[in-house]
């Protein structure tokens, strides 16, 4: 919360009445206004708290608050006057504001420049100078005014001194003091423009009598008491800091109020301290509002200074959204927002009657009231009055009234209300009225629990119990500005309830049952049923609401009724019986199941056992719907059969059953049945068997019959229907054989007999359907011959399969899958792999039949042992190792160890049948063991073998023609290459061009790599690559080197990459054989970082000539010298040779065309 406080000061020294012998005592106008607005609690104005004392020069507090602009800055030749400010040039300039004022010195201390002025500086405007005026009345005018004051002569002397500050004589008689100053204010006052800025001091001269004889007016002078601030604070005190001249006997401070425009009410100024020492004083007995003080100063009993005036202003903020909130039949609620200053509330109420009524005070935290003493047809205002407590007294009272509210009416009529009860549980209210709405209240022991509110004018009740007695009252209301306005409040009615009656249902469910349903009754605890008058049975439990009724007598009418009931404390109380309802039980039918001729002259008649059925009568009757008679009375409900003997072959009878039951000695019957008809035929074939005894044959027996004179045969795939006929046997039979029958295939068959008597052939009924189904055996397989890739199952043939399928499986007792199907009892399978267990199982088939799966047969692929294992020396540090090929086999794994019982670890592979293991120490056994592979397939491994490297001592020279291996080197210019039969020429390794292009942006792969690197490699060739290159400086070589690298893309070589070295703009580009050299071994250096081996190409030529070779060191070297290999390459410079091209113009199956060939005396791996 935000409170302005807003301070005028008006200084005036005011004369004392003296003798003429007392020195002339002054009174000086000062007018300042200070306003500061601050938070509630801090009090903090632009230069400090409200109120205190900045002992610090105007100077130094501009300082503090920073350089002013042009427009504040204060004139230095400013003069005060009256209490207006004025510069040289005439112009007033703007106040600030001011925070605080120095303390007024006493006259004695007072020294003052003539050409200054301590004042604060003001506004000049026209309400300062009415404050000025204002302030001067209130000192020296006395409470009568001084609007009837009139004494022309002394006002024109008057005039005259104030123009002059001259002592002026006053010729006029009986002016007194008082008088004389009524005229000084009403000059200032009435003659504002001529006087505006006169602020004098002024004296008076008396006679002995006390009237004036003489006025001077003087230049103002510094007062003596000031009052420095006041401070307002929230528990409504006024704090006063004031400073007076020394010698006084005693200070006075008066309070006057303000009204809101700011005017003094001059007529009623309160003395509210007085204190003989001190510079502050505190106002605790003022209410809130606006206040001027002044401070008169004492020498003895008469006012001899008087301070200027300063004003404060409080006010308790009002109490916010004081409202009616709602009202209600019991009265008006009302509410607002708890103000914080506040200590307490008072409420008080006035009446359209005349009422005026305290409703009480609260505290703080209370914020709602609801006012329950209204009377009907009157309205009410209502106000709120905030207050703060100093002890036990209230100030700073804030008032606030909210708008007249009706909330009872005579105008809304009271309701009548009664109520009906359609069930135990339920009653409906009605009532009348001319309401809106109605609120509905439980009552209980005088108290009213609101139900609900309706606009209709009847509610139903729930859930009441039965026997308790409810009250109920209606209170009606309309809607009048926003506010419910309420009639009276209805006469309580009484409501109890009973328990319902219900009504009851009876129907027969059986011969011997009928069942009762009734629908609950709510709060029931059970129900008692009656039969035929008589109490039947007891049911508890409310929701049991149905019952059956065993103990009657089939066609008997019984007659029900039904009563809900309910126990209280020991009370029990019944509600009203049902209506009657009745229900006679009957003997359900039963139905035929049909007549047939199985035995000879004989219909043997089925029904189904008709349910409560003692016994049965059966009709016969030779036509159909019409003359039954009764044929047998079978008396047990248990005999469902009967043969009729009494008819002949050929004949047609129809019969039906009527069942029934006796009760009492008396026959009481169900339903007949529909009729049934049988033929009187020669009877069925019993002993009737089928069996498949081939995979195409069913045979069939039957025992014959003595009156038969043939039997006929039926088949169908299907038990019920589709039969056909097959065949007709004559009298003597007794069996039958079928070889059509389609294996897997289940077939039916049912035989009748037939008699032939003269030209009447009779039939017999069809015998009960038999079934049988032809098969085939299942196999019996084996494993026979299994290889690398490969094995052969085979079984004994199937008798009539016309294929077998197989099936494989990762397992033994896994998921077998189809494989394939053959009509040979053996099989090749192909295209296995290597060391992988198969199972398999096989099955025969025929038509619509596969047998069951076979036996598990199993077997495994693997791949045979080296043999023929040798090792012979090479040299000094190489052993060569050979084996003969093993069919199959995709590598070999060397082992090797320093001694025969040794650790053996593999030193090597290769998909040859030899391998040269260099590196090895000179004049030492070494120990090498081989095996096979293919796939995760590893044959046994075979040796050891021995050998022992040679003595050192001999030169190695490269060209051990030994250790000599053959190959060739291709480009895209060779086309397509049959690798397959390359390597069947007994080429062992390929030197394969991998890029192409001369600038390296341009690079690109030989359009036959990839094809040629791929095919090489899968016919078992070694491979390398080599790069014709164009570079004349180490950073080309090394770009052309990275190319090539990044176009292997990791693939796997066996030989070295080769920088081909021979191209004329290479001696064009460089100056130098160390420079060509630096080239080569900065390529060398690249290949060699990405884990590759290095060799370089070059002509004999180029390495006596173009190429410092010393500084190459032992690099390895592929030389271009063609011709006969017999010959040698003959170069003998630095540098190790390791392959030679001999000639450009070699032939090798697999290549159409010339081709280059080399040898390799380094077996690279």
């Amino acid at each position: 919360m935000k409170k302005k406080l807003v301070v005028k000061t008006l200084a005036l020294l005011l004369t004392s009445v003296m003798v003429m012998e007392t020195p002339m005592q002054s009174f000086a106008a000062e007018n300042t206004t200070i306003t500061a607005e601050a938070e509630a609690g801090a009090g903090e104005t632009q230069n400090g708290t409200i109120g205190e004392t900045k002992e610090q020069p105007a100077t130094e507090q501009q300082d503090a608050e920073g350089q002013k602009s042009e427009g504040e800055q204060q004139s230095e030749d400013t003069t005060v006057i009256g209490g207006s400010t004025t510069s040289d040039n005439g112009s007033g300039s703007e106040s600030g504001d001011i925070t605080a004022e120095e303390p007024v010195a006493a006259v004695s201390d007072v020294q003052q420049d003539e050409n200054e002025s301590d004042e604060p500086t003001v506004q000049a405007e026209t309400e300062e100078v009415k404050w000025f005026i204002e302030s001067s009345r209130f000192g020296m005018v006395p409470k009568t005014g001084y609007a009837n004051v009139t004494n022309e002569g002394v006002e024109s002397t008057f005039k005259t001194a104030m123009g002059s500050f001259k002592e002026t004589a006053i010729t006029a008689v009986n002016i007194s003091v008082d008088l004389a100053e009524q005229l000084i204010v009403k000059i200032l006052e009435t003659d504002k423009d001529a006087y505006q800025n006169v602020s004098p001091n002024v004296s008076f001269k008396k006679n002995s009598s006390g009237y004036v004889t003489a006025v001077t007016f003087t230049e103002k002078s510094e007062g003596v008491a000031k009052i420095n601030s006041a401070v307002c604070t929230e528990n409504g005190n006024v704090t006063l800091k004031y400073s007076v001249q020394t010698g006084l006997s005693k200070v006075e401070f008066k309070r006057v109020p303000m009204d809101a425009e700011g005017n003094y009410n001059w007529t009623d100024p309160t003395t509210v301290a007085v204190s003989s020492t001190g510079s502050e004083f505190v106002d605790t007995t003022a209410a809130p509002g606006n206040y001027a003080y002044i401070l008169y100063g004492y020498t003895g009993d008469q006012v001899s200074i008087c301070s200027n005036i300063i004003t404060c202003s409080y006010t308790l903020p009002e109490v916010k959204n004081f409202k009616v909130a709602s009202t209600d039949r019991t009265g008006t609620t009302l509410s607002w927002d708890k103000l914080d200053p506040a200590k307490g509330y008072e409420l008080t109420r006035t009446g359209s009657d005349g009422s005026n009524v305290s409703l009480g005070e609260f505290g703080t935290d209370t914020t709602t009231y609801t006012d329950t003493t209204t009377a009907q047809d009157v309205t009410y205002a209502y106000t709120l009055t905030a207050f703060i407590k100093d002890g036990e007294a209230k100030r700073w009272i804030s008032a606030v009234t909210v708008e007249s509210v009706q909330a009872k009416s005579s105008s809304v009529s009271k309701p009548s209300v009664s109520f009906t009860s359609p069930s135990s549980d339920q009653a409906t209210l009605n009532w009348s009225g001319n309401a809106e709405g109605y609120e509905l209240y439980k009552v209980n022991n005088g108290s009213y629990e609101k139900v609900t509110e309706v606009s209709e004018t009847s509610y139903q009740l729930n859930g009441l119990e039965v026997g308790q007695t409810y009250s109920y009252a209606v209170c009606p209301f309309k809607t009048s500005n926003g506010f419910r306005v309420y009639g009276e409040m209805s006469d309580t009615v009484n409501v109890t309830t009973a328990l319902s009656g219900s009504s009851v249902q009876a129907s027969a469910a059986a011969y011997n049952q009928i069942n009762l349903a009734w629908g609950q009754t709510a709060q029931a605890d059970g129900y008692e049923i009656y039969r035929n008058g008589q109490l039947l049975q007891t049911i508890w439990g409310g929701s049991n609401c149905s019952y059956a009724d065993t103990a009657i007598a089939c066609g008997t009418t019984y007659r029900y009724q039904v009563r809900a009931f309910k126990n209280t404390n020991g009370t029990t109380s019944y509600g009203a019986f049902s209506g009657e309802a009745s229900a006679v039980t009957s003997l359900p039918g039963t139905s035929m199941q049909g007549a047939s001729s199985q035995e000879y002259q004989t219909v043997t008649i089925t029904w189904n056992q008709g349910v409560g059925a003692t016994g049965y009568e059966l009709y016969r009757s030779n036509t159909s719907g019409t003359n039954y008679s009764l044929l047998a009375d079978i008396t047990d409900g248990n005999t469902t059969s009967y043969r009729d003997t009494a008819v002949t072959v050929g004949e047609t009878w129809f019969y039906k059953v009527k069942p029934y039951r006796v009760e009492n000695g008396q026959k009481v019957y169900g339903p007949e049945t529909g009729e049934v008809s049988g033929l009187v035929t020669l009877g069925s074939v019993s002993g009737v068997n089928a069996w498949a005894s081939a995979y195409n044959r069913i045979e069939l027996t039957w025992n014959k019959l003595s009156y038969a004179t043939g039997y006929e045969i039926y088949y169908s795939t299907s038990p019920d229907s589709g039969y056909q006929f097959l065949k007709r046997v004559g009298k003597g039979a007794s069996k039958f054989k079928w070889s059509k029958a389609q294996c897997g295939t289940t077939y039916y068959f049912q035989i009748r007999p037939i008699q032939k008597v003269k030209k009447v052939t009779n039939y017999g009924t069809f015998s009960n359907a038999v079934s049988a189904m032809t098969t085939i055996g299942t196999p019996s397989a084996t494993v026979k011959k299994v290889t690398y890739d490969s094995m052969t199952l085979r079984w004994k043939a199937v008798k009539g399969a016309k294929g077998y399928k197989i099936y494989v499986s990762d397992s033994a007792d896994g998921s077998y899958q189809y494989y394939m199907t053959t009509k040979r009892s053996s099989n090749v399978l192909k295209k296995l792999e290597a060391g992988r267990t198969y199972y398999f199982k096989v099955t025969a088939f025929r038509d619509n039949y596969e047998s069951p799966l076979s036996g598990t047969i199993s077997g495994r692929p693997t791949i045979g042992a080296v043999t023929k294992l040798k090792v012979v020396s090479q040299s000094g540090t190489e052993l060569k190792v050979s084996w003969k090929k093993v069919k199959g086999a995709e590598k070999y794994v060397i082992l090797r160890s320093g001694s025969q019982d040794g650790v053996y670890t593999q030193v090597g592979e290769t998909n040859k049948a030899f391998y040269t293991d260099g590196g090895l120490a000179n004049s030492t056994t070494y120990f090498y063991k081989v095996y096979a592979v293919r796939g995760n397939c590893a044959s046994d491994q075979v040796g050891p073998v021995n050998a022992r490297t040679r003595d050192a001592g001999s030169v190695n020279t490269g060209e051990d023609k030994k250790s000599i291996y053959k190959g060739i080197d291709v480009s895209s210019y060779q086309g397509d290459i049959n690798w397959e039969a390359v390597a069947k020429d007994g080429i062992d390794f390929a030197m394969i061009r991998i890029l192409t292009g001369k600038d390296a942006s341009a690079i690109k792969y030989d359009s036959k790599f990839k094809t040629n690197y791929s095919g090489a490699r899968a016919a078992g060739l070694n491979v390398g690559v080599y790069r014709y290159s164009y570079a004349t400086s180490r950073t080309l070589a090394r770009r052309e080197a990275k190319a090539l690298i990044n176009a292997l893309d990791g693939r796997k070589l066996d030989y070295p990459i080769v920088m081909d070295f021979e191209d004329s703009s290479i001696l064009q580009g460089t100056s130098t054989n160390s420079r060509r050299a630096e080239i080569i071994l900065a390529f060398k250096e690249e290949v060699e970082k990405a884990g590759y081996k290095f060799a370089l190409y070059a002509n004999k030529n180029w390495l006596d000539n173009y190429i410092d070779t010393g500084m190459l060191g032992d690099t390895h070297i592929w030389i271009a010298r063609w011709r006969s290999l017999e010959s040698g390459h003959g170069y003998t410079g630095r540098g190790t040779v390791t392959m030679w091209q001999y000639t450009d113009a070699g032939s090798v199956k697999g290549i159409s065309g010339k081709v280059d060939m080399d040898v390799s005396y380094k077996k690279y791996q």
